[in-house]
């Protein structure tokens, strides 16, 4: 057996499955991680459903034994790195501050917690690729049986899950072991396209099927799974078709907006033309002087605010005002109603040396409002 014993896999274990190439490289920590890596880069990663054979790893319980042993021995040498960190720090910052011939006995002692510390990665390295291994084996005798769109959840979520306890544990050892998470996650988005592959026939009808945006959003969001590439060419299409619908529902969307506001326009022009229809027979009245005409075209409640008196209200109030104005004599000009850009019915008027605009405002087919603004 390896130096650590029962929780690694013996040697004609590891030469078989190519993780170590020979004994002597065993020997050495640094250099048996950097053969673990080079292992977990060219090891081809495991398919569903063609289960792979691993002396020591033929049931799932040998496998989780082995996943779990190797991570608490991850775990006991984590405080292990972190003192050797701190001392190399601590012997780095001596070695700055010390004279030429301290310095060298520091140095040395420098070389060898950095070798210290190398070998400690090494090791874990080592012992996470096969953490690595025992997964593959977990993974490879997983049967593609599962539509992942009409599953509860995710057949890899499993998997996944295992995936971020295995970057955790790597973390604290540096980034050079960062590779190996980022690996196992590798070979779950090829596992996981394989997947969508086998389904594809199925998913496509589901997609076909969508109606809107929004459902294929949901059909994506059941297949792309978090921390996996998502990049298969299934997942590609589908988003391409989504963004096409999602497109067209825009335009849709659009094309109905620019129908409402033609047709509000229409109806604004329309009782526009009403309003101002009203306008020009309540003008033509006054021109005549035939205020009890005029008066007919206000409601009870008329209002009449004129710029520098009191506003008043009410249509006796306002056809006395209107009287007085006609008995008096008071000679003003009022030109056609017209429309502003607001649809909003004004005549000019003049008189008097001074000119003005009258503003009228309408309900039920009455003049309710008329404002008087001075130019």
């Amino acid at each position: 057996m390896i130096v650590t014993k029962h929780i690694l896999l013996p040697i004609v274990t590891l030469v078989s499955c190519g993780l170590l190439t020979n004994q002597a490289i065993a020997q050495d920590g640094e250099a048996r991680g950097r053969a673990a890596l080079t292992w977990l880069q060219e090891f081809e990663c495991p398919q569903l459903g063609v289960p792979l054979h691993i002396n020591g790893l033929e049931t799932a319980e040998q496998v989780e034994r082995l996943q779990n042993d190797n991570l608490n021995y991850v775990r006991s040498r984590r405080e292990a790195v972190n003192l050797a960190l701190r001392a190399r720090r601590q012997v780095e910052r001596e070695i700055s501050q010390s004279n030429k011939r301290k310095g060298k006995k520091l140095q040395k002692a420098f070389d060898e917690l950095d070798t210290k510390i190398n070998n400690l990665g090494g090791d874990v390295a080592h012992v996470l690729s096969q953490w690595v291994m025992a997964g593959y084996v977990s993974i490879s005798k997983t049967e593609p049986n599962t539509n992942p769109l009409t599953a509860t959840s995710h057949p890899l979520t499993p998997f996944i899950q295992k995936g971020e306890v295995l970057r955790s544990e790597a973390t604290p050892f540096g980034s050079g072991l960062l590779v190996i998470g980022d690996r196992w996650y590798h070979c779950l988005s090829e596992a996981n396209a394989a997947l969508l592959q086998i389904y594809e026939p199925e998913i496509m009808a589901d997609v076909e099927a969508a109606n809107s945006a929004a459902a294929l959003d949901g059909v994506l969001r059941k297949l792309q799974v978090p921390g996996l590439d998502n990049n298969s060419p299934i997942l590609a299409q589908i988003r391409s078709i989504q963004l096409a619908m999602a497109n067209e529902e825009r335009r849709e969307q659009e094309r109905q907006r620019a129908t409402r506001d033609a047709e509000a326009r229409k109806i604004l022009v329309a009782q526009a033309k009403r309003e101002q229809a009203i306008a020009a027979r309540y003008v033509n009245f006054l021109n005549a002087n035939q205020i009890n005409d005029a008066i007919k075209l206000l409601t009870g409640d008329v209002i009449l605010r004129t710029q520098g008196s009191a506003t008043v209200q009410g249509r006796q109030i306002v056809a006395q005002r209107m009287r007085s104005a006609a008995s008096k004599g008071q000679q003003v000009k009022i030109g056609s109603p017209r429309v502003n850009g607001n649809n909003i019915i004004y005549v000019d008027i003049s008189g008097g040396g001074r000119s003005g605009r009258m503003l009228f405002g309408f309900r039920d087919g009455l003049i309710s409002n008329i404002r008087i603004v001075q130019r």
